[in-house]
């Protein structure tokens, strides 16, 4: 059989458990764990000296997760011996490493229920003192409409968080409106001033987020050819239509990034880079009347009962009902004794003896 050589870098999708969640221990109660799994669909590329492994992470509470690793080597240039300089870190004797930034945009094409979204922001303010707040611990949160296309920024002194939504498809439970919620890290901007042509054709980097009616051929936020525009090609140009997109079709561009600032550590091998990762979370808001975790089967780890109700009966709603009363019950103080001592030696917490139902049997 022949080998084919594939024309392109191909993915990888695989399945892959990251953590334990939920998680919760509270006062003599058996730990609960459940096993937390993803679907994770990688790709690699390699860009001039870096190489960036960017990954979707999908879990199963209907949130996912965008991952980029950067790592490979760094882009030296020569110095003279001795010298040191404020934009570069010199990494092996002559060979000098500049700063230098990693600016991401992750385009978001949403169909939240339809293709008729809406883009908002919350914000997390604090009350006056008051009657009602007579201790000055009190804030509420405020939500925002963004009705025309434009370039808008993270303020993380109001926890400004980006959300895009449905109004018209409501939670039956507390008739909010369907929702997913980008929680983008905060980065520095691009530093090149504005005349640059570093400027010019990162078109993205100014801003945390971009939003922009949807057009079929506006795919890419720093324009079709990037390296060779003079700008006025990507999302900057797009956003200034300042077209309405409030129920509407709309896409919204993410940014986020790194600033490198080289280290005397990347001398090591040849200026090798240390990997660099970096999140973006996407997270579901009021689209399940329930928690989806819930229906996870609890982790055997910690023995095979839970305060002495079988695990297999935890998996339906029924059972779980059941269980949560019995944990409303104490136990006798001879058990609660002995179960304070085995959870000092087993830090990772302890079983209620099958005997024992809080007080009654064996006790």
């Amino acid at each position: 059989m022949e080998a084919y050589q594939l024309p392109y870098r191909p993915r990888c999708c695989r399945a892959a458990t990251r953590a334990c969640a939920p998680e919760h221990v509270s006062g003599l109660v058996t730990p609960d764990y459940s096993i937390f799994d993803h679907v994770v669909d990688t790709n690699s590329i390699t860009v001039a000296n870096y190489e960036y492994i960017l990954a979707f992470m999908f879990n199963q509470a209907g949130e996912w997760t965008y991952e980029v690793r950067a790592t490979g080597i760094l882009s030296t240039q020569p110095i003279d011996e001795g010298l040191d300089v404020p934009w570069g870190t010199v990494v092996h004797p002559g060979v000098l490493a500049t700063h230098h930034q990693h600016i991401f945009s992750l385009r978001v094409d949403p169909m939240l229920d339809g293709h008729n979204n809406r883009l908002v922001y919350d914000e997390a303010h604090p009350m006056p003192r008051s009657d009602f707040n007579p201790h000055g611990t009190g804030y509420f949160t405020q939500e925002t409409l963004i009705e025309k296309s434009g370039g808008y920024d993270l303020d993380p002194d109001t926890n400004r968080t980006f959300k895009i939504q449905n109004a018209a498809v409501r939670n039956p439970v507390n008739g909010k409106p369907v929702a997913y919620k980008i929680h983008a890290p905060p980065f520095q901007k691009i530093i090149s001033d504005t005349d640059s042509f570093n400027y010019k054709r990162a078109e993205f980097s100014d801003h945390n987020i971009y939003a922009v009616k949807y057009r079929e051929d506006e795919l890419y936020s720093g324009g079709k050819y990037t390296n060779q525009s003079r700008g006025g090609t990507g999302v900057r140009n797009w956003a200034d239509r300042k077209d309405l997109i409030v129920d509407d079709d709309f896409v919204v561009f993410v940014q986020f990034g790194i600033n490198h600032v080289s280290l005397h550590t990347h001398n090591i091998t040849y200026a090798m880079c240390s990997r660099k990762k970096i999140k973006l979370l996407v997270l579901q808001e009021h689209i399940f009347t329930s928690q989806l975790l819930l229906i996870l089967s609890c982790s055997l780890n910690i023995g095979p009962t839970h305060r002495g109700f079988p695990r297999d009966a935890m998996r339906n709603s029924q059972g779980q009902l059941q269980a949560r009363q019995l944990l409303l019950q104490e136990p006798c103080h001879r058990c609660a004794a002995e179960h304070s001592r085995f959870q000092q030696e087993h830090s990772a917490g302890w079983c209620t003896p099958p005997e024992c139902r809080g007080g009654k049997g064996g006790c």
